[in-house]
């Protein structure tokens, strides 16, 4: 949250400061993904919960003190600055959408896009790929001897760059497999055809028709990825032939959607997996607590 209020607005919101979930995002960016799968699953609600109504009675609003509306007021508070007599150009989101012309409603609507939609399934990528390192020691130490390697070799600046990222071949195999063992979000994101139809390899598929996508299955499909595919092992992307890697790429890239309907955060959540790695392995040397580690996943079906 602190990252993204910085590439926003220009400054951290104050958790890492603070070390506690102030004003309650954290809490409440968990609790809007179970409520996004939920209600998006199911036409009859999806549509209940975006009625004009029910937004104006329950949804946030500025003036709230927590959650999503303090997110509202505090876009509203920089916008405001930004249109003052005191304004200066600022290098970060705001400042970009103000150069471009965005008028001061359209500019307070978009600088709180990247709070609200990316913050967490980016944090979700950073916790799970931690996870599967730690449970693999001999990976994650491969890791580490790599980002020290490039450190002591001069290649590695402080901190790291997006472009020297790009260059370590272990630590973009890690990225990767991380994104594809565990995609950091999981809904249908359905899709519905348009009033002519469609048809797709044979199939025909009437107009209205809601159409979703399975990125599990998408991305552990044995077939594609190996006997092994429910496995975290980033040595496939390093063993495997250039077309194999940028045939899995395109399929893994699936996580932010496609086409015009691609996560527009793609970018940024890219350079924060290629940046946040080896930061944490640079500063801090990581050890298991000894404890058994274990995950819940929970299942909606159930």
């Amino acid at each position: 949250m602190d990252a993204r209020s910085t590439m926003s607005f220009g400054q951290p919101l104050g958790l890492l400061q603070k070390d506690e979930d102030i004003f309650g995002l954290i809490k409440m960016s968990n609790l809007a993904i179970d409520y996004i799968q939920f209600f998006t699953d199911i036409p009859t609600l999806q549509f209940i919960s975006n009625s004009d109504t029910i937004l104006r009675l329950l949804g946030p609003k500025p003036t709230d003190k927590s959650g999503f509306g303090k997110i509202m007021g505090l876009a509203k508070e920089h916008v405001d600055a930004r249109f003052g007599p005191d304004a200066k150009d600022e290098p970060d989101l705001l400042g970009s959408f103000l150069r471009r012309g965005l008028d001061r409603r359209s500019a307070q609507s978009e600088v709180m896009f990247p709070m609200v939609a990316g913050s967490d399934t980016a944090a979700k990528a950073i916790k799970w790929t931690m996870h599967h390192l730690f449970a693999n020691p001999s990976v994650l130490e491969a890791l580490t001897q790599e980002i020290e390697n490039g450190i002591a070799e001069g290649r590695i600046s402080d901190p790291i760059s997006y472009q020297e990222a790009q260059s370590l071949p272990f630590l973009q195999a890690v990225i990767w497999e991380g994104l594809r063992v565990q995609p950091p979000f999981t809904g249908l994101v359905m899709k519905q055809v348009g009033p002519e139809g469609d048809i797709y390899e044979g199939m025909s598929l009437p107009a209205g028709t809601r159409v979703g996508h399975d990125i599990w299955s998408v991305t552990h499909d044995k077939h594609i990825f190996g006997e092994d595919a429910d496995d975290f092992r980033p040595q496939r992307w390093l063993e495997a032939d250039l077309n194999t890697v940028q045939a899995w790429k395109k399929r893994t890239e699936l996580v932010f959607g496609a086409g015009r309907w691609q996560c527009t955060g793609k970018s940024v959540a890219l350079m924060e997996l290629n940046k946040v790695f080896a930061e944490l392995v640079r500063n801090f040397k990581f050890e298991p607590t000894g404890a058994p580690m274990s995950v819940v996943i929970r299942d909606r079906r159930q």
